[in-house]
């Protein structure tokens, strides 16, 4: 995923968050203002800072380390750990600075163990959040490797099947149409302009991403030709064409395979 978007993902969780307090304090009506409130007052601090602690050790830390290895106990057991630590250490921060703050709820921190447990749930909703978001954003990043891996397979695979031509036909080939030049020289010299044809389309033409099916179907028709001389019985090979290609389009050398494989394994 784009550096950029996962920014602007970042950006309007938090915007959110903010929103979502802002929306409480206005609803509280409070005569503190929602800025002072956030990033002046004790509750402000408590409510952001050991929140964004525990998200980005979720978010950077234990969810690339362990989530992947599917080792879900110790994700759990670190971010309640994670949870409890960043809230408690908030919480002395704040005890320590308080003369520096605006003691907004200074007396909630006597009942300190029910003060903390509610940080750390507040700690561990963001952790989990955090996961949720580090998986998406992981699996968005799987789906597109897998789609780059697949179309370089895809480019790989087509690029071996426009360079394939089987050597072994090339060298039978040229034998048949030596043995020609001395029985039939016209008839040979109609074969190796054929075989100049295929190996034209199979160098150049073939190298496009799509070629036209009357170029694939006239490389069949001079395959099958040449193949047919080193044959006993060239009626044996049946081929026959229906329907319309004018205007249609295919990979090259897609289709070849078959022609081959029908020749290697059927009756000469």
């Amino acid at each position: 995923m784009p550096r950029s978007v996962v920014a602007v993902l970042h950006i309007g969780y938090w915007g959110l968050y903010l929103l979502l307090i802002a929306t409480m304090v206005i609803g509280s009506r409070m005569n503190t203002p929602v800025p002072q409130f956030l990033f002046s007052t004790s509750a402000g601090f408590l409510l952001i800072a050991p929140n964004v602690v525990a998200f980005y050790v979720e978010y950077l830390l234990l969810a690339p380390r362990w989530f992947p290895r599917k080792r879900f106990g110790l994700v759990a057991l670190f971010s309640v750990l994670t949870a409890l630590s960043t809230s408690l250490l908030c919480a002395v921060v704040l005890g320590v600075a308080s003369s520096h703050v605006t003691p907004v709820s200074r007396t909630s921190l006597a009942n300190a163990a029910a003060f903390i447990s509610w940080l750390s749930v507040l700690a561990l909703i963001h952790m989990t959040l955090a996961l949720v978001i580090r998986g998406f954003i992981s699996w968005y990043e799987d789906i597109a490797v897998k789609e780059q891996l697949r179309q370089k397979t895809s480019e790989v695979e087509a690029a071996l099947l426009r360079a394939r031509l089987d050597p072994h036909f090339l060298f039978n080939t040229l034998n048949n149409i030596d043995v020609l030049i001395m029985r039939d020289a016209l008839a040979a010299t109609n074969y190796v302009n054929q075989l100049s044809d295929i190996l034209r389309f199979v160098l150049y033409e073939a190298r496009a991403e799509r070629v036209p099916l009357d170029a694939e179907l006239a490389y069949f028709d001079k395959y099958i030709a040449l193949q047919r001389i080193r044959m006993t019985n060239p009626r044996v090979v049946s081929y026959t064409l229906s329907g319309a290609t004018r205007g249609l389009s295919i990979a090259p050398m897609l289709l070849i395979p078959f022609v081959e494989n029908a020749f290697k394994h059927g009756a000469g």
